[in-house]
This record gives structure tokens, C-alpha cells and sequence, in this order.
């Protein structure tokens, strides 16, 4: 099989890597920034079968009609385009201008902003919306990133086929260090300190009550802060001995290991958040990256009662209702009292997500589309 993946972004390099890795026997171009490429694992980037190009994928409009003269004289089976966020006129242009009997996948990030008007009038999102379109309109296949999403999916698109290749993969042949027996609980609250995406004040108040500060809980909040009001949160609890906090990025390095070390993932997401004007929904319309992180480190998932689980991780995820609940909640795991049962059912969730599994099931998928 023959495979072109675009992908200009400069976030999100996991996604290529996953792509790579369920594409390595194929014959793979991949066409994207200098970042991407400088941040995939170099043993997974390096397979013979695999061809780079690369200087921030295509810079001029020079650059971007040879990428389509080489796809329309090569004719590979699939162009996957994995649009996220950026870059989409240069998206539109290839889409419209490669030959019709090449089929083009199409990741969707955020199924509502393809269906929504924004709701606050901007000449840019209204732009980005006829662009985003252009390129739905002309995709042969949808690519989501689980069931629950293909679901949602399917009641907004009729005629199309659905594919399903997860953000990550539980490898099983990466090194994954082993929890240190300090005796402390560690909730990691993976990414960015976004207080427009997470309920950091809920982690807060958590830690007023006194059975948690005299516990051995010990939070990790896994990224730096992102804007002002994450900054001063961040800058209010950098005394806090039980809240481990970061003001500078978060190296590959460090990410690891603290969520090798980790015994829960704890993900106290906003119910929903707007891109570029319209309102996604966390688990309906869109998934957050700390269900693929539980997959990956298999781990249990703790999440708000008003986000719909992951359907592959449903029996290792736990819902609270406010930050009482959560207290209590907390309080039976680290009496052990559940905890085993439910890191159990998440290692069993993570080996529907082992990379023999899901190359099974995309290779069958695509041969009946």
C-alpha cells in the first residue's frame, strides 16, 4: 500500500508516530514541518519505507503545486490529512487539486466545527469554516479517534466511511519504568495549566480538606502553565507540598517518567470548549489526550461526571460528581480499597490498543471501504 500523511502542524507529533507505527511495512511519505519530524521517536522515523520532506512541509505556493504534480504522478492509495488546527488553505489547495482517484482520509479533531456556524461573527473563523468544508466535502473517508466518536459522527454524515486509528497505541515493547515504592499516590493531571480547559480551583479546594492533605497523595500537574490566570494559579500553590507544579516546559524525559510513576490519571476537564466559535463537547465531539495517555501508561482515568467515557476505557474510568465526591472517591483508593480492580481493568482496556491489534483491525477496515 502506498501512503502520502500531511500534517503541517507543530503540536501533536504522537499521532504521526502512531500512524507510522501501523504503517511501517507500508510505503509511507510523510510530509510535514521540520518540529514534527525532530520530535518523533528516530526509531520509528528512521524505517527504510518510510520518506520525509519536510522545511515546515511546504512554506510557498512553489512548493505546495510540486507536492501535487509528485501526488498526482505517483498516485499513492491513501492521503491521510491530519488537520488539527492550522494551515488550511494549503489543505483546500491539495485536496482540490489532487486527482479524484486518489482517496483522502480525513482526521477530524473537532467534529462540531465542521457542522456549526461560529457563534461570534469573525471574518477568519468564518473563512477557515469554507475552507474546512472544501476539504470535508472532497475527503473520501472521516477518520476519528475511537468508537464514541464515530458514533456521533454517524449521525451528522450519512454516506461516508468512518475509520477509527487511536491517537496512541499501548506499546508494549516501550520501556515503561516501574512505580518507585515511596508509599505516596500520585494523581498526574496531564498537559498544558489551561484554565479554560481543566478545573484547576476543584484540585484547590480538594486540598483543603484535611483527610487529603494528610494523606500520601501527592498531585503532579504534568505541563507548564499556558496563559495568565494558569501562571497565577500555578505562582499561588508553588509552596504546596502535596502539588507538584512545573513554570517551565515539560521535557519528553520528565513526562515520562512521571507518568510511568504514576498510579491514576486524573483529567478535571471543562464540560465543553470553543474553537474558533463553536462549542465542542469533551467525549461526544471531541476526546482529550489524558484518555490515550491511560491507554498508553495503563492507568485508571478519573473525569467529571458530565464527560462521556471513552467507550474502550468505560470499566477503568471513574466519574465524580463535584469535589466531594472526588474527596471520597480518593479516599477509597488510596485505602486500596478499589484501586487493584480498577488497574486491572486498565491494563486489560490497554491491550485492545496494542499495536498488533489496532494493524489488524485498520487493515480489515480498509479493505472494506
Amino acid at each position: 500500500m502506498k501512503i502520502v500523511i500531511i500534517d503541517f502542524g507543530k503540536s501533536h507529533h504522537e499521532y504521526i508516530e502512531t500512524q507510522l507505527k501501523i504503517f511501517r511495512k507500508d510505503d509511507v511519505s510523510i510530509v510535514t514541518s521540520d518540529f514534527m519530524k525532530e520530535n518523533i521517536n528516530k526509531d520509528i522515523a528512521m524505517s527504510p519505507n518510510f520518506s520525509w520532506k519536510t522545511k515546515d512541509g511546504t512554506r510557498n505556493a512553489i512548493e505546495i503545486f510540486d507536492l501535487i504534480k509528485l501526488l498526482n504522478k505517483t498516485r499513492p492509495d491513501y492521503v491521510f490529512i491530519n488537520t488539527l488546527q492550522n494551515d488550511w488553505f494549503k489543505y483546500a489547495v491539495i485536496a482540490l487539486s489532487i486527482y479524484k482517484s486518489i482517496k483522502i482520509v480525513l482526521t477530524i479533531h473537532n467534529i462540531n466545527s465542521y457542522f456549526e456556524r461560529p457563534v461570534i461573527f469573525s471574518i477568519k473563523n468564518y473563512y477557515k469554516l469554507f475552507l474546512k468544508i472544501l476539504v470535508f466535502k472532497r475527503a473520501n473517508i472521516y477518520n476519528v479517534y475511537g468508537e464514541k466518536l464515530k458514533q456521533y459522527l454517524k449521525t451528522k454524515v450519512k454516506k461516508k466511511e468512518i475509520l477509527t486509528i487511536p491517537f496512541q497505541l499501548c506499546d508494549l515493547d516501550e520501556h515503561v519504568l516501574k512505580k518507585q515504592s515511596d508509599n505516596s499516590f500520585k494523581i498526574v493531571v496531564p498537559g498544558t495549566v489551561n484554565m479554560r480547559r481543566r478545573d484547576y480551583t476543584m484540585i484547590e479546594n480538594l486540598l483543603e480538606y484535611d483527610d487529603i492533605s494528610t494523606s500520601n497523595i501527592e498531585i503532579i500537574l504534568l505541563g507548564r502553565p499556558r496563559e495568565e490566570a494558569g501562571k497565577n494559579f500555578v505562582e499561588r500553590n508553588s509552596e504546596n507540598k502535596k502539588l507538584k507544579v512545573y513554570m517551565e516546559f515539560v521535557t519528553s524525559e520528565e513526562f515520562h517518567y512521571q507518568m510511568s510513576n504514576a498510579d491514576i490519571i486524573l483529567a478535571p476537564l471543562i464540560e465543553n470548549i470553543r474553537f474558533d466559535g463553536v462549542t465542542e463537547y469533551y467525549g461526544l465531539s471531541k476526546e482529550g489526550g489524558a484518555s490515550f495517555l491511560a491507554i498508553k501508561y495503563q492507568l485508571p482515568l478519573i473525569i467529571p461526571k458530565y464527560i462521556e467515557p471513552m467507550t474502550e476505557i468505560e470499566s477503568s474510568t471513574i466519574q465524580y460528581e463535584d469535589v466531594l465526591d472526588l474527596r471520597e472517591i480518593l479516599c477509597c483508593l488510596i485505602r486500596q480499597e478499589s484501586y487493584s480492580s480498577y488497574y486491572c481493568e486498565a491494563i486489560t482496556n490497554s491491550k485492545k490498543f496494542e499495536l498488533s491489534v489496532v494493524r489488524k483491525a485498520i487493515e480489515s477496515q480498509l479493505a472494506q471501504m
